[in-house]
C-alpha cells in the first residue's frame, strides 16, 4: 500500500462506530502499528470544499465516475481494513496532491 493508491477500504462513518467499504486514498504509509492514512473518496464532487482535492485523471485512477479525496476527512486505518486496491492517481494528480498536503 503507498501513497497515491486508492484501495476499497472499511472506512469508519463520521458520527458512528460502524464503517463502510468504500475508495480511499492512501496519503501516508505504514507505520509502525501498520496504520496508513487515508482520505475517504466520494463522486459527490458538488460538495467540494476548499480542503478537498479532486482527482483529474479519475478513470485512469479506475474509478467508476468524477470523484474527489476528502483531505478534511482523513483516518489512520488498520491494513486489515484494506479489502482489494483500486487503481492509483496518475503523476500528474500525485504531484497536486503533494502540493496540497506538504
Amino acid at each position: 500500500m503507498q501513497i497515491g493508491e486508492l484501495w476499497l477500504v472499511n472506512y469508519p462513518y463520521e458520527d458512528s462506530d460502524d464503517k463502510k467499504y468504500r475508495p480511499a486514498l492512501v496519503i501516508l504509509g505504514e507505520d509502525e502499528s501498520g496504520n496508513l492514512k487515508c482520505a475517504k473518496i466520494t463522486g459527490s464532487i458538488w460538495r467540494k470544499t476548499e480542503d478537498d482535492f479532486i482527482i483529474i485523471d479519475w478513470q485512469q485512477a479506475n474509478l467508476t465516475k468524477e470523484s474527489l479525496a476528502e483531505l478534511k476527512r482523513v483516518e489512520l486505518i488498520h491494513k486489515s481494513e484494506f479489502k482489494k486496491r483500486i487503481g492509483e492517481l496518475s503523476t500528474d494528480d500525485l504531484i497536486t496532491l503533494y502540493s496540497k498536503i506538504v
